[in-house]
């Protein structure tokens, strides 16, 4: 299983988009960042685990690959972070069998 950690704010309208569209073998965390239109129960409504996120310094986002550790358990095996995806038309997540090196 891997963790795909959404950054959060405001994004009630865009959530279901997003996480129907989750593939499979993926785990949508919500780092619900203190949203004002019912965000995080629209998340977990829709299956995603939901956790409240500290606002970052401007610029700071994310500040890096540890930042996340926090908000998730142990997982089997990976934690992608990402950033802008509800906002814009991203490519889908790559199948997790191309993630060996040559």
């Amino acid at each position: 299983m891997i963790d795909v950690v959404l950054p959060c704010l405001n994004e009630a309208e865009a959530l279901p988009w997003v996480l129907t569209r989750m593939p499979a073998g993926f785990r949508p965390l919500v780092a619900d960042n203190a949203s004002t239109d019912g965000s995080a129960r629209v998340a977990a409504d829709h299956g995603a685990r939901v956790v409240a996120a500290p606002k970052p310094r401007p610029g700071c986002w994310p500040p890096g690959p540890t930042s996340c550790a926090p908000w998730t358990a142990p997982s089997p095996h990976l934690t992608l972070p990402t950033t802008r995806t509800l906002s814009t038309s991203a490519p889908p997540l790559p199948p997790t069998h191309h993630t060996t090196h040559p």
